[in-house]
């Protein structure tokens, strides 16, 4: 009973702000910073990429080559602000950014017609990018999401055996394929 009165006060004296715009929240994310998010609503169902031709249309490259996996889904498309926010979550331990990314994947992806999955897979770091990064942003994100989606997830499933080169500054093209 106290904690909830302290709690109300604490909101009250001090509200939650919205991590985008600072203006006052009822979450991580204003309403209006919510609805201007990149969403990635047009996408190549196999890879994820944006495209202008709908959701159930393989884009061109899956379509001639198709990737060695079923399907791809991204809820938003890597564009500001997202990058600033995974940016930041990466490289600055930005856990608040990691907390509404993970929410508004987990209520997109709710919304979607497909079966949840049974659990989520975290892409584990080599462990000497995990000791001098201190955290695993893949799985921040998914602890976020598995919160909202009561989804468990799983931890000792995969490793990175070797480590890999920073992908920062290289092009799509210079990126190792899938």
């Amino acid at each position: 009973m106290v904690d909830s009165r302290l709690s109300g006060l604490f909101h009250l004296l001090l509200p939650e702000r919205c991590s985008l715009c600072r203006q006052a929240a009822t979450g991580p994310i204003c309403t209006d910073c919510r609805e201007d998010l990149p969403w990635n609503r047009h996408a190549c169902p196999s890879c994820a990429r944006p495209q202008e031709s709908g959701p159930d249309h393989l884009c061109a490259s899956c379509a001639e080559t198709p990737p060695p996996f079923d399907a791809s889904w991204s809820a938003f498309r890597y564009q500001a602000p997202i990058d600033l926010a995974v940016q930041g979550l990466k490289y600055n331990a930005g856990f608040r950014s990691a907390h509404w990314l993970g929410l508004e994947m987990a209520r997109a992806r709710a919304q979607r017609p497909q079966p949840l999955p049974q659990l989520l897979l975290p892409v584990p770091l080599h462990t000497g990018r995990l000791r001098r990064r201190g955290y695993s942003q893949a799985l921040e994100l998914a602890r976020a999401m598995g919160r909202v989606l009561s989804l468990e997830v799983d931890t000792r499933s995969a490793r990175r055996l070797r480590p890999t080169a920073d992908q920062i500054g290289k092009s799509a093209a210079e990126r190792p394929a899938m």
